[in-house]
């Protein structure tokens, strides 16, 4: 799935971290805690796309 997402796409956190408790479950596409990403894009530590 996530090599057929465009680049102006949006996600939602647990589409990102997943989430095993929805129904159905959600699938993490990339293995993060919720914590460790919001810490990262607090420091602004991803890299901008323009």
């Amino acid at each position: 799935m996530a090599h057929a997402l465009l680049e102006t796409v949006f996600l939602r956190l647990k589409q990102i971290i997943g989430d095993p408790k929805a129904l159905p479950p959600i699938p993490a596409l990339i293995p993060v805690k919720k914590d460790m990403l919001v810490a990262k894009r607090e420091k602004r530590s991803f890299s901008s796309t323009n």
